[in-house]
């Protein structure tokens, strides 16, 4: 599925951006497979919440639960007093500009680099990252992951199902 996804999506050479619960994942993708090329960091939605909930302690002395987090997260808002908002929405600014600089620390051009995001964390950078000028695509879906190794191995047992001999 994410392959099939990324095939559509871009010719030539993009970055796959998998910003899971626990871990950030860039595979480079050449022809939609990938080139070999693979980074991990731990940076991602898990940290992103805990981040914004200390934030919000250390500046209002009060807490935000993850759910309302996990909301501006994944809609761009949720319907809570202005200065939680800002706080939040500075926040989720905040961790899509690290996952850009993360990405450009890597040596990934900005200018030149496709980037498609996925995962749950990819809602962050398309509701608070600096998308302007860049050539971005978004995999809303947060189980294409699963869905595409479910239809491998599928895939896989259809192939070794017709090998039977008679």
């Amino acid at each position: 599925m994410v392959i099939h996804s990324i095939r559509e999506l871009c010719e030539g050479f993009c970055l796959l951006v998998d910003i899971g619960g626990g871990t950030v994942d860039l595979v480079g993708i050449e022809d939609g497979l990938p080139n070999g090329f693979y980074q991990i960091d731990p940076r991602a939605t898990l940290y992103c919440v805990q981040k914004a909930a200390e934030e919000a302690v250390a500046r209002l002395g009060k807490s935000v639960p993850a759910y309302i987090i996990e909301s501006f997260m994944r809609n761009g808002t949720y319907d809570c007093p202005e200065k939680y908002e800002t706080l939040i929405k500075d926040s989720l600014a905040g961790y899509a500009k690290e996952i850009y600089t993360m990405i450009s620390g890597h040596g990934y051009n900005e200018d030149l680099t496709r980037m498609v995001f996925m995962g749950g964390g990819a809602s962050i950078i398309r509701h608070f990252g600096d998308n302007e000028n860049k050539r971005v695509q978004f995999i809303p879906d947060i189980r294409a992951n699963a869905k595409g190794c479910e239809e491998a191995v599928k895939s896989i047992l259809r192939a070794k199902s017709r090998r039977k001999p008679a």
